[in-house]
């Protein structure tokens, strides 16, 4: 079961990336898109390998570690709820970006997030949560002339 949830919510998040892309230069949306498609791929070849290990083992056909599901060990000590409420973070970040702006949004969600998912410090995340904003925007908008949304900053 944990593989079709987590199937159902790749494909809804990529999904909702793609609509994104919709609205976006044909410069920007090519990487976007690119990424769409591979998680597509990576969620089919997920529930294909599950598929596969569930009618062998139905028929009472050893599972060696070669036959073992790839995504396996993705599952082991995850926490459907933690999983989820970050996958509801990235949608509310996704849905925000537009009308808060890029330089509000994309703070709150990295500190957020990063405190939430509890990979470092508070120290260490309200500087990647400064410094990282920064660095994309001299990239996006500097080097390669793509907007990034400005929300109520404009």
């Amino acid at each position: 079961m944990p593989y079709v949830l987590v199937a159902a919510a790749s494909c809804g998040l990529a999904s909702l990336f793609f609509i994104s892309s919709l609205t976006m230069q044909p410069a920007a949306y090519q990487m976007p898109r690119l990424l769409v498609a591979l998680v597509f791929i990576l969620t089919a070849a997920m529930l294909i390998d599950y598929a596969v290990q569930k009618r062998r083992k139905a028929a009472g056909q050893p599972l060696d570690e070669v036959a073992a599901p790839l995504f396996a060990p993705f599952f082991q000590g995850a926490s459907i709820p933690r999983v989820a409420i970050f996958l509801g973070a990235v949608i509310l970040y996704v849905v925000l970006l537009e009308p808060l702006g890029y330089f509000i949004v994309t703070p709150l969600f990295l500190l957020g997030t990063l405190l939430y998912l509890r990979a470092c410090r508070l120290m260490v995340a309200a500087a990647i949560a400064a410094v990282a904003p920064v660095f994309v925007y001299f990239i996006f908008v500097w080097l390669l002339d793509l907007p990034v949304p400005m929300g109520i900053m404009e």
